[in-house]
């Protein structure tokens, strides 16, 4: 499984996540995504495995407005898994290939906190059953008045005992509009889910801190009833990740009835290896075990040359979630 992991991470070297990218692919019939038959016993494809959707939090979009998207793998065979942006000791990373109209912006694809799934290589990092993949496409000031659809190219790997590799074209079709909509956002079950399951951002857990020194990443942060921390490292050129200790402190200075969770890893930082390209420390911190429980995401950029002060330590006193 090692072996396929380095291949198919070569295989899916498409770019980074959420980029936009043009790729020339065939759209799958509009039927067969909207009364999908049923799945074979014994999948041979991956899209035997995995049926997706495109739901648009708003079906119109403002001139200079913004509305939140979702790719929904709202349907997957018992017992597959699939995979987040850092598969872990196998596997290989969902794509997106966003290719949004000229004028418009796609933001970053933003996962869902994943299970943490057993496997023989070691522990992967992937979702079994639905989840969904959300960005945020931001329309031009002078956007015209005509409807318009882009694609959306997923790539993907899809596992049980065995692999299979998949790639879907999706397309989003939205309206332009010049009234402001008070409909609320209505996610499907499958989508509401997993949009539940989003991380939030460092800087929002209570009295946060990150610090680096002398090749440690030191992460601290008030937390509210949750038994356990982890700690999910984010692939970036560049930066080497090691083994994180973790663990909950009681501190009488720490806020969410003095409960503290800290988390130390080691880290080496190879300028050579990022190749010119930004250096970031990236992560996700999860409290509880459980992927529905709260976790927290950072990317904190690396100066270079590495040395004591390139890493700005920060630290916050947000509200305790």
């Amino acid at each position: 499984m090692v072996a396929i992991k380095a291949s198919l991470v070569a295989l899916l070297a498409l770019g980074p996540v959420g980029a936009s990218r043009l790729v020339e692919s065939a759209s799958p019939p509009e039927a067969s995504r909207n009364s999908p038959a049923a799945p074979p016993s014994d999948p041979s494809q991956a899209s035997d495995v995995v049926r997706m959707r495109i739901e648009p939090g708003f079906a119109n979009v403002l001139p200079g407005g913004s509305v939140e998207i979702a790719v929904v793998f709202a349907s997957v065979l018992p017992h597959w898994h699939t995979y987040w942006i850092n598969p872990g000791e196998s596997g290989a990373p969902t794509i997106l290939d966003i290719q949004a109209p000229d004028g418009f912006v796609a933001g970053p694809v933003r996962f869902p906190r994943p299970q943490i799934l057993p496997t023989a290589d070691g522990a992967c990092y992937g979702y079994e059953g639905s989840t969904a993949f959300f960005f945020t496409l931001t329309a031009p000031p002078d956007m015209t008045p005509q409807p318009f659809d882009f694609p959306i190219v997923v790539t993907y790997l899809v596992c049980r005992e065995q692999c299979l590799l998949g790639r879907e074209t999706l397309r989003v079709h939205v309206r332009p509009d010049i009234t402001p909509s008070s409909e609320s956002i209505r996610w499907s079950p499958e989508a509401k889910r997993a949009h539940d399951r989003l991380p939030r951002a460092l800087e929002e857990a209570g009295g946060w801190k990150f610090s680096y020194a002398e090749g440690e990443v030191t992460i601290e942060l008030d937390v509210a009833g949750a038994d356990s921390v982890g700690f999910l490292p984010i692939d970036s050129d560049g930066i080497e990740w090691g083994t994180a200790t973790t663990g909950i402190e009681r501190r009488g200075e720490a806020g969410a009835g003095g409960a503290r969770a800290i988390v130390r890893v080691p880290v080496e930082v190879d300028v050579r290896g990022a190749l010119g390209r930004p250096m970031a420390f990236q992560g996700l911190v999860t409290l509880g075990s459980d992927a529905s429980s709260p976790s927290f995401q950072f990317k904190v950029p690396v100066k270079v040359p590495v040395e004591p002060g390139s890493v700005e330590s920060r630290s916050g006193k947000a509200p305790p979630f």
